[in-house]
């Protein structure tokens, strides 16, 4: 969901700034050459980069920052260094949506009771027993006149309406439905089941959803997803459970259904049958007969034995809360950042999830917190506890020499005005010149970072504004190209002898292009492509050293293939053994086995979907011509992997049918095993782009940034 940001009434300026703003940590200028063409740049306004729960902030481009010696012009210059404390904060709370608890409300327990008057009650059980001529009615005359009389819009709630009396103490069979939430760091946040929270008990509503999904087995520990491969499962709507024929049985599955709605404006239900006094088994044998009497035994329901699973949101609000370095205790400023998506389910004990065939009730059986959103929360204040506690300097400078010493949106990063240095890390915001006075004067100042604004950047909340679809549409554009080199070049790409370092799980793969010829060493350079598409050859990106993947360092003369300037690699940034991070090239492969190793080739054979775990690859050695021979063999082993593979989706490069795989039989083993591959973890997002059926290709996307 996208709301659009109006900009209708505003001028271009006033455009830019709403779409640039400095909440979001940016600024922008225009550049102009001398042919007159302009450009609009966006720069940070930041000196280090900032993740904020998955959001990157980058910092200022290192190659627009300026220092300043102004300790020759101290005769024509006045500077003024202001320590900024205007946001200073004793206390930040990260806060999330209200906590939600799911629980089983019970009719014996009077947890839910009925909503509806008794004297309305009374007047439908009596229906049209009090009207002219009733009384010389046959029984089936009655019958069919008291079942019209009672569908009229007055009885709308006997026997229907079911709520949640307003004494409720927010407890479930003698389980805390509401219980206390600790926001604080120290004690890590936490839950406290034995202790209930305050509440208020007006103006609640349940949830039209259940925390738990269609088709998955709550009863066990942990739950059974029998949902079919692929598949997306739905949440479930509430449901009530009503004894029927001496079992228990959904209300909308008994033999004359019933429907189940939240009420909008109270907290309870409408279970509603038709006729309604279906709902009232053992309550209306003293009531006027009606057509369904004879089957109220069968076919009825006594709903004071009813219990109905459903979900509420608590007057906690799921938060985290720390106090800065420094604090005061008088009068502390508080800044609380809203995290609206940021969520906290609880179950309470002896929740029900069902029936079993033999109609009796069955309960959760798992970890009562079932979603926890708490890292998130811990991530956000974490970047806003480091953004708000640095040091803030502003700078303002009179010069009296009209030669231009920055421009506007350039960082300051130093300014020498004595022997020492000031690093005030401020954007220049102001240049004003007074060309009478031969006067420049230079104001800089500090981004405030909206936090709020930027976790809706990120697609953390449920709206975001115009620059994100453009920023989308780029990053789709951007994947139809990596798509489409992908899908290009993936025959070619060589399976790899030996592996690199092992990335963490989800290390970026950015594509590359090689500006040097590789001769001897272990390192080549290369510019980066950034999300556009585009190569990027000024800069951070730009003249990076790549080093060998293969362990130890490999010369690149001895790899392949044989890398030359313009040649498309693909890099990922790992840390090295000092933890300096160093980039890699992922595309490279030896040129035979070790010492006593046998090696073949092979061709795939067998198509790979890697929806789900893949545990070997069926391949056809070839001979000498390079004709496939029968029969298939099975593959399920890497040389750098001990044991059997478990899943080759952890491994890169992936497999298509007729690619060329070199195959080695290490020296005293009788199987052949695929050679080292590259691994990139259990957890990494990777999806298939695309299956083409024609040719056997499979489209990849890789985590990029």
């Amino acid at each position: 969901m996208y709301s659009m940001m109006d900009l209708s009434s505003l001028s271009l300026r006033q455009a830019v700034n709403a779409i640039v703003n400095r909440s979001r940590g940016l600024c922008w200028y225009i550049y102009t050459d001398l042919d007159a063409n302009a450009w609009l740049v966006v720069r940070s306004m930041i000196d280090e980069s900032i993740e904020i729960s998955g959001v990157t902030i980058p910092g200022h481009a290192l190659d627009d920052r300026k220092n300043l010696d102004l300790w020759r012009q101290q005769e024509n210059t006045r500077v003024s260094l202001t320590l900024d404390q205007s946001q200073r904060y004793d206390r930040i709370t990260v806060r999330g949506a209200p906590i939600r608890v799911c629980g089983t409300w019970n009719a014996v327990r009077d947890d839910i009771v009925k909503g509806w008057p008794f004297a309305v009650e009374q007047a439908y059980e009596d229906a049209a027993k009090n009207t002219d001529g009733y009384a010389e009615l046959d029984e089936k005359a009655k019958a069919e006149l008291n079942d019209k009389f009672r569908s009229e819009d007055k009885f709308a709630d006997v026997f229907t309406k079911f709520i949640v009396p307003n004494t409720w103490d927010w407890t479930l069979g003698g389980y805390n439905a509401n219980p206390k939430w600790i926001p604080t760091l120290e004690p890590a946040p936490h839950i406290e089941p034995a202790q209930n929270a305050p509440y208020w008990n007006a103006n609640k509503r349940f949830h039209d959803m259940l925390p738990f999904k269609e088709g998955v087995d709550y009863s066990q520990d942990p739950p059974v997803d029998n949902n079919p491969a692929g598949t997306i499962a739905e949440y479930r709507k509430p449901f009530a459970i009503c004894d029927q024929g001496g079992g228990g049985v959904y209300a909308d599955k008994m033999k004359v259904p019933a429907q189940v709605r939240s009420l909008p404006n109270q907290l309870g239900f409408e279970v509603k049958t038709n006729p309604q006094y279906l709902m009232a088994r053992d309550n209306f044998s003293l009531a006027e007969p009606g057509l369904w009497d004879s089957d109220l035994d069968t076919h009825g329901t006594n709903w004071q034995w009813m219990t109905i699973t459903a979900m509420i949101s608590t007057d906690q609000r799921f938060e985290v809360t720390d106090t800065l370095t420094g604090a005061t205790a008088e009068n502390p400023r508080t800044l609380i950042i809203e995290v609206d998506d940021a969520e906290y389910w609880w179950i309470v004990p002896g929740t029900y999830v069902g029936v079993d065939a033999d109609g009796a009730p069955v309960e959760y059986n798992g970890n009562s917190t079932f979603r926890d959103d708490t890292q998130r929360l811990i991530d956000v204040l974490m970047a806003a506890k480091a953004w708000y506690g640095r040091k803030r300097l502003k700078v303002e400078i009179r010069n009296d020499v009209l030669q231009p010493q920055a421009r506007i949106a350039q960082m300051l990063e130093h300014v020498d005005i004595t022997t020492d240095h000031d690093a005030p890390g401020s954007v220049v915001t102001s240049i004003k010149t007074d060309y009478r006075s031969s006067r420049v004067h230079y104001r800089t100042d500090h981004v405030e970072l909206d936090f709020e604004n930027i976790l809706q950047l990120g697609g953390r909340s449920g709206s975001t504004h115009l620059p994100n679809l453009k920023v989308t549409a780029r990053r789709i554009n951007d994947i139809d190209k990596r798509l489409a080199a992908t899908k290009a070049d993936i025959d070619k790409r060589p399976v790899r002898q030996s592996p690199p370092p092992p990335p963490p799980a989800g290390a970026p793969v950015r594509r590359a292009k090689v500006t040097e010829a590789a001769g001897t060493g272990a390192t080549i350079t290369a510019n980066l492509y950034d999300l556009e598409g585009n190569e990027i050859t000024t800069g951070t990106g730009s003249g990076i050293t790549v080093n060998c993947s293969l362990i130890g360092g490999t010369d690149l003369s001895d790899v392949s293939p044989t890398l030359e300037a313009g040649s498309i690699i693909f890099v990922a940034q790992l840390k090295n053994d000092t933890g300096d991070a160093t980039w890699y090239c992922v595309d490279l492969f030896g040129e035979g086995g070790g010492g006593g190793d046998t090696t073949t080739w092979a061709e795939v054979t067998t198509q790979l979907d890697y929806t789900t775990p893949q545990t070997a690859l069926g391949v056809k050695l070839l001979d000498s011509s390079g004709t496939a021979q029968d029969p298939e063999i099975t593959i399920d082993k890497v040389t750098n992997e001990p044991g059997t593979v478990q899943d080759l989706r952890n491994w890169m490069p992936w497999f298509v049918v007729g690619q060329a795989v070199e195959l080695v039989k290490p020296s005293g083993e009788s199987d052949w095993h695929i050679p080292a591959l590259m691994y990139v973890g259990n957890s990494s997002p990777r999806t298939i782009a695309c299956v083409d059926e024609t040719d056997g290709k499979i489209g990849v996307v890789w985590p990029m940034v």
